[in-house]
Protein backbone atom coordinates (compact mmCIF):
# COMPACT_ATOMS: atom_id res chain seq x y z
CA UNK A 1 0.00 0.00 0.00
CA UNK A 2 1.27 3.48 -0.78
CA UNK A 3 2.19 6.14 1.44
CA UNK A 4 -0.58 8.48 0.14
CA UNK A 5 -2.94 5.82 0.90
CA UNK A 6 -1.67 4.87 4.61
CA UNK A 7 -1.92 9.22 5.42
CA UNK A 8 -5.79 8.70 3.98
CA UNK A 9 -6.19 5.94 6.20
CA UNK A 10 -5.02 7.40 8.70
CA UNK A 11 -6.70 10.79 8.32
CA UNK A 12 -10.06 9.20 8.20
CA UNK A 13 -9.07 7.41 11.39
CA UNK A 14 -8.42 10.63 12.92
CA UNK A 15 -12.32 12.40 11.46
CA UNK A 16 -13.59 9.48 13.50
CA UNK A 17 -12.43 9.63 16.43
CA UNK A 18 -12.87 13.38 16.81
CA UNK A 19 -16.47 12.86 15.87
CA UNK A 20 -16.69 10.16 18.57
CA UNK A 21 -15.90 13.25 21.26
CA UNK A 22 -15.21 12.57 24.58
CA UNK A 23 -16.37 10.17 27.03
CA UNK A 24 -17.09 11.88 30.72
CA UNK A 25 -19.13 9.44 31.55
CA UNK A 26 -19.46 7.10 33.43
CA UNK A 27 -17.71 7.68 36.67
CA UNK A 28 -17.45 6.89 40.52
CA UNK A 29 -19.07 8.70 42.61
CA UNK A 30 -17.29 9.76 45.94
CA UNK A 31 -16.00 13.25 47.38
CA UNK A 32 -19.95 14.56 46.89
CA UNK A 33 -19.96 18.04 47.49
CA UNK A 34 -23.37 19.15 48.95
CA UNK A 35 -25.43 21.86 47.28
CA UNK A 36 -27.95 23.33 48.97
CA UNK A 37 -29.23 25.13 46.29
CA UNK A 38 -30.60 21.38 44.62
CA UNK A 39 -34.14 20.60 45.13
CA UNK A 40 -35.95 17.24 45.19
CA UNK A 41 -36.77 15.11 41.77
CA UNK A 42 -40.17 13.85 41.10
CA UNK A 43 -41.00 11.30 38.73
CA UNK A 44 -44.64 11.81 36.74
CA UNK A 45 -44.15 8.41 35.38
CA UNK A 46 -47.11 5.59 35.10
CA UNK A 47 -48.43 3.19 32.99
CA UNK A 48 -47.76 3.47 28.93
CA UNK A 49 -48.89 0.61 26.32
CA UNK A 50 -47.68 -0.11 22.68
CA UNK A 51 -43.78 0.22 23.91
CA UNK A 52 -40.69 -1.67 21.75
CA UNK A 53 -37.92 -3.65 23.72
CA UNK A 54 -34.42 -3.42 21.47
CA UNK A 55 -31.81 -6.08 22.08
CA UNK A 56 -28.21 -5.25 20.90
CA UNK A 57 -26.62 -7.74 22.81
CA UNK A 58 -24.84 -5.09 25.05
CA UNK A 59 -27.63 -3.64 26.72
CA UNK A 60 -32.20 -3.76 26.49
CA UNK A 61 -33.33 -0.54 25.40
CA UNK A 62 -37.08 0.19 26.08
CA UNK A 63 -38.89 2.72 23.91
CA UNK A 64 -41.88 4.74 25.11
CA UNK A 65 -44.14 6.96 23.66
CA UNK A 66 -46.63 9.41 25.20
CA UNK A 67 -47.07 12.12 27.84
CA UNK A 68 -44.61 10.15 30.34
CA UNK A 69 -42.81 12.98 32.41
CA UNK A 70 -40.18 13.62 34.92
CA UNK A 71 -40.85 16.55 36.57
CA UNK A 72 -37.34 18.41 37.99
CA UNK A 73 -37.39 21.56 40.46
CA UNK A 74 -33.95 21.69 39.92
CA UNK A 75 -32.73 25.08 39.56
CA UNK A 76 -31.81 25.10 35.34
CA UNK A 77 -35.36 23.56 34.99
CA UNK A 78 -37.84 24.89 37.27
CA UNK A 79 -40.80 22.94 37.02
CA UNK A 80 -40.24 21.92 33.73
CA UNK A 81 -41.62 18.40 32.24
CA UNK A 82 -38.86 16.30 30.32
CA UNK A 83 -40.08 13.55 28.01
CA UNK A 84 -39.40 10.55 28.40
CA UNK A 85 -38.29 8.76 25.47
CA UNK A 86 -36.57 5.65 26.78
CA UNK A 87 -34.80 3.75 29.19
CA UNK A 88 -32.01 1.05 29.09
CA UNK A 89 -31.06 -1.78 31.06
CA UNK A 90 -27.37 -2.61 31.73
CA UNK A 91 -25.60 -4.88 33.60
CA UNK A 92 -23.69 -4.88 36.02
CA UNK A 93 -24.37 -0.30 36.29
CA UNK A 94 -21.99 1.50 34.54
CA UNK A 95 -21.43 4.30 37.70
CA UNK A 96 -19.65 3.09 40.69
CA UNK A 97 -20.56 4.42 43.90
CA UNK A 98 -17.42 4.54 46.41
CA UNK A 99 -15.21 1.73 43.88
CA UNK A 100 -18.85 -0.23 43.76
CA UNK A 101 -20.76 -1.70 41.11
CA UNK A 102 -24.62 -2.41 41.28
CA UNK A 103 -25.79 -6.04 39.68
CA UNK A 104 -28.08 -3.32 37.02
CA UNK A 105 -28.82 0.00 36.25
CA UNK A 106 -31.80 1.51 34.68
CA UNK A 107 -30.71 5.01 32.44
CA UNK A 108 -34.13 6.95 31.81
CA UNK A 109 -33.90 9.22 29.05
CA UNK A 110 -35.03 12.68 28.17
CA UNK A 111 -34.71 15.79 26.25
CA UNK A 112 -35.25 19.54 28.23
CA UNK A 113 -36.66 21.70 25.37
CA UNK A 114 -33.26 23.19 24.33
CA UNK A 115 -32.37 19.54 23.16
CA UNK A 116 -29.96 18.95 26.09
CA UNK A 117 -30.35 15.46 26.87
CA UNK A 118 -31.19 14.70 30.61
CA UNK A 119 -30.40 11.45 32.11
CA UNK A 120 -31.99 9.88 35.74
CA UNK A 121 -30.09 6.63 36.47
CA UNK A 122 -31.88 4.22 39.06
CA UNK A 123 -29.24 1.22 40.28
CA UNK A 124 -31.13 -2.20 40.90
CA UNK A 125 -30.41 -4.47 44.07
CA UNK A 126 -30.93 -8.10 45.14
CA UNK A 127 -34.18 -8.19 46.70
CA UNK A 128 -38.17 -8.59 46.12
CA UNK A 129 -39.27 -9.78 42.68
CA UNK A 130 -40.38 -6.90 40.66
CA UNK A 131 -43.82 -7.31 38.38
CA UNK A 132 -43.09 -4.63 35.61
CA UNK A 133 -39.13 -5.78 35.46
CA UNK A 134 -40.67 -9.13 35.17
CA UNK A 135 -42.74 -8.00 31.90
CA UNK A 136 -39.51 -6.87 30.30
CA UNK A 137 -37.85 -10.14 30.87
CA UNK A 138 -40.77 -12.38 29.82
CA UNK A 139 -40.55 -10.29 26.41
CA UNK A 140 -36.29 -9.86 25.74
CA UNK A 141 -36.35 -10.44 22.21
CA UNK A 142 -33.59 -11.62 20.07
CA UNK A 143 -30.61 -10.10 19.41
CA UNK A 144 -31.80 -6.85 16.37
CA UNK A 145 -35.80 -8.53 16.55
CA UNK A 146 -37.50 -5.63 18.12
CA UNK A 147 -40.73 -6.21 19.87
CA UNK A 148 -43.16 -4.45 20.15
CA UNK A 149 -45.75 -5.02 23.75
CA UNK A 150 -49.09 -3.94 24.11
CA UNK A 151 -49.46 -5.17 27.66
CA UNK A 152 -49.13 -2.13 29.64
CA UNK A 153 -46.30 -1.34 32.08
CA UNK A 154 -45.84 0.66 34.90
CA UNK A 155 -43.26 3.13 34.74
CA UNK A 156 -43.79 4.53 38.52
CA UNK A 157 -42.61 1.10 39.94
CA UNK A 158 -39.12 1.02 38.40
CA UNK A 159 -38.27 4.70 39.37
CA UNK A 160 -36.64 5.23 42.36
CA UNK A 161 -39.02 5.91 44.97
CA UNK A 162 -36.72 8.20 47.31
CA UNK A 163 -35.86 12.13 45.90
CA UNK A 164 -31.85 12.06 46.67
CA UNK A 165 -29.46 11.89 43.87
CA UNK A 166 -26.01 12.50 42.88
CA UNK A 167 -25.68 15.33 39.91
CA UNK A 168 -22.82 16.15 37.22
CA UNK A 169 -22.06 17.43 33.79
CA UNK A 170 -20.86 14.67 31.87
CA UNK A 171 -21.66 12.43 28.13
CA UNK A 172 -23.47 9.20 26.61
CA UNK A 173 -21.62 6.18 27.86
CA UNK A 174 -21.69 4.68 24.63
CA UNK A 175 -20.71 6.24 21.01
CA UNK A 176 -20.98 8.86 19.85
CA UNK A 177 -20.17 10.79 23.09
CA UNK A 178 -21.77 13.86 23.59
CA UNK A 179 -20.33 15.91 26.48
CA UNK A 180 -23.58 17.87 27.17
CA UNK A 181 -25.35 15.20 29.00
CA UNK A 182 -26.85 16.33 32.69
CA UNK A 183 -26.89 12.78 34.95
CA UNK A 184 -29.32 12.77 38.10
CA UNK A 185 -27.95 9.33 39.75
CA UNK A 186 -30.70 8.55 42.26
CA UNK A 187 -29.40 7.49 45.91
CA UNK A 188 -32.20 4.52 46.28
CA UNK A 189 -31.89 1.82 44.50
CA UNK A 190 -35.17 -0.36 43.69
CA UNK A 191 -35.63 -4.13 44.10
CA UNK A 192 -35.29 -7.58 41.34
CA UNK A 193 -35.18 -10.87 42.53
CA UNK A 194 -31.77 -13.09 42.29
CA UNK A 195 -33.18 -14.79 38.80
CA UNK A 196 -34.65 -11.53 37.09
CA UNK A 197 -31.12 -10.59 37.31
CA UNK A 198 -29.76 -13.65 36.38
CA UNK A 199 -32.11 -13.75 33.59
CA UNK A 200 -31.08 -10.13 32.40
CA UNK A 201 -27.13 -10.86 32.42
CA UNK A 202 -28.28 -14.20 30.60
CA UNK A 203 -29.94 -12.01 27.57
CA UNK A 204 -27.64 -9.04 27.45
CA UNK A 205 -24.15 -10.38 29.42
CA UNK A 206 -21.90 -8.65 31.89
CA UNK A 207 -20.46 -5.72 30.27
CA UNK A 208 -18.76 -3.48 32.81
CA UNK A 209 -17.66 -0.68 31.49
CA UNK A 210 -14.12 1.12 32.59
CA UNK A 211 -15.34 4.00 34.61
CA UNK A 212 -13.52 8.10 33.82
CA UNK A 213 -11.15 9.72 35.89
CA UNK A 214 -13.41 12.40 37.11
CA UNK A 215 -10.84 15.17 37.22
CA UNK A 216 -12.53 18.36 37.08
CA UNK A 217 -15.95 16.81 37.03
CA UNK A 218 -17.95 18.12 40.33
CA UNK A 219 -20.64 15.90 41.68
CA UNK A 220 -23.05 17.53 44.28
CA UNK A 221 -25.83 15.81 46.12
CA UNK A 222 -29.12 16.36 47.21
Amino acid sequence: MSNVKFFLLGFLFFLGACDDGTRLSPIDIYNVEKDSDLKPIYADYYAVENFVIDNNGKYLSVYVSGSVLVVSSEKDYLGQELPLEKFVIKSPSEHKVNDEHFPLELQFHHTDSLGKPIIASVFVVEGEESPDLQLIIDNIPPKGSPQKIETPIDLYYLFSMGQNYWTYEGSYTDKPYEASVTWYIMQDPIEASAQQIEAIVNAIGKNKKEVVEIGDIKIRGF
